[in-house]
């Protein structure tokens, strides 16, 4: 229920402006991949609802440090169909890439949860900052 509450409340009315956002910030300041500001912000907003790295399976989520808010423990049959529903914007990855279930966030972020080093966990793992 959280996941359609935050697609209908924050993505979908939002997704012309993560377009016109993300084609601005394209190679802004000679930086190749910088994420626009809304994005950002769904990002920490996603973490404070619990739907930040929706993927991490619980074995995994129990590595990362205190404070990480890593995963929900689900199987890959339920988090397909949290796919589903977050690849239902029009641009298929803004859901995704807010909840930090874009690839290859995914696969990266299960590595860095299994063996990754204390001081990577901590720099990785937990969602970015506002600006």
């Amino acid at each position: 229920a959280e996941l359609l509450a935050f697609m209908q409340d924050r993505i979908y009315p939002n997704e012309q402006e993560f377009a016109k956002q993300s084609h601005a910030a394209r190679g802004a300041n000679g930086v190749e991949w910088t994420h626009p500001p809304l994005l950002v912000e769904l990002m920490v907003e996603a973490k404070q609802r619990g739907l930040w790295n929706l993927f991490l399976p619980v074995d995994s989520a129990e590595l990362a440090p205190e404070g990480a808010h890593l995963g929900r423990g689900l199987t890959n049959l339920q988090y397909a169909d949290l796919c589903e529903i977050m690849g239902t914007s029009i641009h298929a990855e803004f859901a995704a890439c807010a909840t930090n279930c874009a690839s290859p966030d995914t696969g990266n972020m299960e590595t860095l949860a299994r063996f990754g080093t204390e001081d990577q966990k901590r720099q990785w793992l937990p969602p970015p900052r506002p600006p």
